[in-house]
């Protein structure tokens, strides 16, 4: 299973149509992991299966009937889908943290955003934690434009980060 990862776009939907186009059916599944979630529309237009959270900035973020973080389960793989690594001030009161619900659900993937820093690390129980950078227009915090690629299968996983500006590989594990 091949999955588009993509963060922070903050109205950046032509940076969405490229990919759309460039992956397209070769994508199983595009994963937009908030600010803008919204931006997404572009990808779903064009046919193409999104899931979604918002971002913190959202003005849906604290609604209490929108899920921002899910769980998922592809390829026996249980993923943790959240647009920040922990708890943010604009979570509503009770709502579960990422790391909450990695440990309950015993989960193998984290995939976030928030921070606009692509990265890919394992932790010491084992869960591998995916940013897949932003999408905002230019340079931010210093790391530019960047979307991730995840390649699952029933006993193994490959995840890839990848400069948007020339497709150019930034990271990878294993």
């Amino acid at each position: 299973m091949k999955i588009i990862l993509v963060s922070d776009s903050h109205g950046n939907t032509s940076a969405l149509d490229k990919l759309g186009k460039k992956f397209g059916s070769k994508a199983d599944l595009f994963i937009h992991l908030g600010d803008d979630s919204t931006d997404a529309k572009v990808l779903s237009e064009e046919g193409l299966r999104v899931l979604k959270v918002p971002g913190v900035f959202e003005t849906f973020y604290t609604l209490p009937e929108i899920q921002v973080r899910k769980l998922c389960e592809y390829c026996g793989k249980k993923i943790v889908v959240s647009h920040t690594p922990q708890k943010h001030s604009n979570d509503l009161p009770g709502l579960q943290s990422p790391e909450e619900l990695v440990k309950q659900a015993n989960a193998d993937i984290v995939l976030y955003g928030h921070t606009h820093i692509p990265k890919i690390e394992t932790d010491v129980s084992g869960v591998t934690w995916i940013n897949p950078g932003h999408l905002k227009i230019g340079d931010d915090r210093g790391k530019p434009m960047s979307y991730a690629v995840l390649d699952l299968s029933e006993h193994k996983f490959e995840a890839k980060i990848y400069r948007f500006e020339d497709d150019s590989l930034w990271m990878k594990f294993p």
